[in-house]
């Protein structure tokens, strides 16, 4: 820290720093798959001449978050298939049903969460994998984990002599007689598949469907400015002040899993900034309104961000003072800010057809938007950048020195982007509905409000 010397008056404060942080055992998809060592490297400085004050602030960030290779597949419970009518529970394997794998029993099973049923056309000869979860069964596990390169990805498992592994106890009974999910399947009637091919790496492009993730790493390149002027009006009653900031953006690093350079910045610190010359209550003291990011195929909805300040930039004005005098202790604050966002998400479109290219892999996808209750795709066009405008206000009265009455209020106005994107389901708003059914929502783009009263008393 540089200051100088108090009753000075030209004023100066000046506050270079670094900051070094160690993170090796993050989570973006569970405890310790990911870590990080990065840097910020920054300095502050504030100069008060007269009744003007500049205060600015500039960063810059460097080091790499690495995203370690894993294995997706772990063990899950969840109810047993339904394999007949006539067949009472699943473990009744000896009675050899034709059976349909779309409804469950309510039978606690093992199965794996990436490894999926092989199945054989009784038409066509090919053998390819049903959108349905293997059975867990410990005879199988040295097979299913012995290659965990990234070339196995969607491949049929065989075991380590090279011979598919196939499974004629658990799956001997089934024959499909429909009801997949998938038209492209279920047109084939009568009894057009037998399950007992063995089984395949899940390689689903959506949903975190794809069984391994390859090790790649993020280059951090964040950039952060902010500069805040305040004068003081002759009299010493008000005082205006305007800010403006940019914390760079970039879009949601998770998707592409490749080596890339990631241009957010990550504030480590800034839970408590609500603003310097200009106070922002909307947007930065409540910390609860959404920026969107774009549609994340992994998760199926958009991620946001609204804890932290990446990927944001503002210009605001404001003015403070004592309406009655300084005499009466009456404190008036108001504030008009305008945000945008340096890199916005795309505009979807709700009648958008995802094609993958393959004509079951895209009606799986169709079931999933179905049954999550959300349509359309976003496009490769990009958003608008406007994130919206808030205003506020703040009044402080103090009756005593040890009492005072504050009544805060402030709103936000949407932007262009949140009707650009309209439709795109995200995190803010996954919810279930009455009937248990879980639904990915938009966000929308009404008027954010909200009042605060508040009495505070020391003693």
């Amino acid at each position: 820290l540089w200051t100088n010397k108090k009753g000075a008056k030209n004023k100066f404060h000046i506050e270079p720093y670094f900051v070094y942080v160690n993170a090796p055992e993050l989570e973006v998809e569970f405890e310790g798959d990911a870590s990080a060592s990065m840097g910020t490297v920054g300095m502050m400085a504030e100069l008060s001449t007269g009744g003007l004050t500049v205060n600015m602030e500039v960063a810059g960030q460097f080091g790499e978050q690495v995203m370690h290779p894993i294995d997706r597949n772990h063990l899950i419970v969840d109810n047993a298939y339904y394999i007949g009518d006539d067949t009472p529970l699943a473990g009744h394997i000896a009675n050899k049903r034709k059976g349909e794998l779309y409804n469950n029993i309510g039978e606690p099973t093992k199965f794996h969460s990436h490894v999926l049923l092989a199945t054989k056309n009784l038409i066509t000869s090919d053998t390819e994998y049903l959108p349905y979860r293997a059975y867990y069964a410990d005879q199988e596990m040295e097979a299913i984990n012995a290659d965990r390169s990234l070339s196995a990805q969607g491949q049929q498992i065989r075991t380590p002599d090279g011979k598919i592994l196939e499974n004629k106890i658990l799956y001997a009974p089934y024959t499909f007689i429909g009801h997949t999910g998938v038209k492209k399947l279920d047109d084939m009637n009568p009894h057009f598949m037998s399950v007992g091919g063995g089984y395949f790496n899940a390689n689903l492009p959506f949903g975190g469907g794809q069984r391994f993730r390859n090790k790649y790493t993020m280059k951090m390149r964040g950039k952060m400015g902010l500069l805040d002027v305040g004068y003081q009006l002759p009299g010493g009653t008000w005082k205006i002040g305007c800010a403006i900031g940019h914390i760079s953006g970039d879009d949601y690093p998770f998707n592409d899993e490749v080596d890339k350079v990631y241009n957010g910045f990550v504030p480590f610190k800034d839970a408590n900034y609500s603003g310097r010359m200009v106070q922002s209550y909307a947007m930065f003291a409540a910390r609860k309104l959404g920026r969107p990011t774009n549609f994340s195929d992994r998760l199926l909805h958009a991620p946001i961000n609204f804890e932290s300040m990446t990927n944001l930039q503002f210009v605001g004005v404001g003015v403070k003072g004592y309406p009655i005098g300084r005499h009466i202790p009456l404190h008036l604050e108001c504030g008009a800010l305008y945000f945008w966002q340096d890199v916005s998400p795309f505009i979807w479109d709700c009648s958008a057809t995802r094609d993958f290219g393959d004509t079951k892999t895209n009606q799986i996808y169709a079931k999933l938007q179905k049954d999550l209750h959300f349509s359309g795709h976003q496009t490769e066009k990009r958003a608008s950048k406007a994130l919206g405008f808030e205003a506020n206000m703040a009044i402080a009265w103090r009756p005593i020195k040890t009492c005072e009455f504050r009544f805060l209020a402030g709103l936000f106005l949407p932007g262009q982007l949140y009707k650009d994107i309209d439709g795109t389901p995200s995190a803010y708003t996954i919810r279930h509905d009455r009937d248990g059914d879980m639904r990915f929502d938009s966000m929308g783009d009404k008027m954010a409000y909200g009042t605060m009263l508040r009495l505070t008393y020391w003693f």
